[in-house]
């Protein structure tokens, strides 16, 4: 399941995921959502929260290159979670999205704060922290 949160503003956006990460969260929120910032922005900036992940069954999202474009234009990536599920949806990612510039960091639960902040850095928008999380 993948939620967007409130936090998200300008060419800044985060999601919670949690549960199983399907094809449809994956290409029918996720990657739609980052088409219309790179529309409008060009660049993004994304953070990640995982909370009570489970795993993905992404197998056909993952397999269409056009759907995967706009995951070259995320230059900054935030990924908030517990260490281990942290470390393996880091690698995930890096696997997807941007190029050589694209600049990843973990970050623990208790520093979802600092996390927001981080991500925000050359965004189009300041992202106001107290009301970084919650779903939208």
């Amino acid at each position: 399941m993948i939620e967007l949160l409130y936090a998200s503003v300008g060419n800044i956006i985060g999601f919670r995921i949690s549960d199983r990460l399907t094809d449809h969260d994956f290409s029918g929120i996720f990657l739609p959502s980052l088409r219309r910032l790179h529309d409008e922005y060009g660049t993004i900036h994304l953070l990640i929260e995982i909370a009570g992940f489970e795993g993905e069954s992404l197998s056909r999202a993952l397999q269409d290159p056009a759907a995967m474009a706009a995951l070259e234009f995320v230059r900054r990536v935030a990924v908030v979670g517990d260490e281990s599920r942290a470390i393996w949806m880091s690698s995930l990612v890096q696997s997807f999205i941007g190029g050589g510039d694209t600049e990843i960091r973990l970050f623990s639960d208790e520093q979802d704060e600092e996390a927001w902040k981080w991500v925000s850095l050359g965004g189009e928008h300041t992202v106001t922290t107290a009301a970084s999380s919650g779903r939208r």
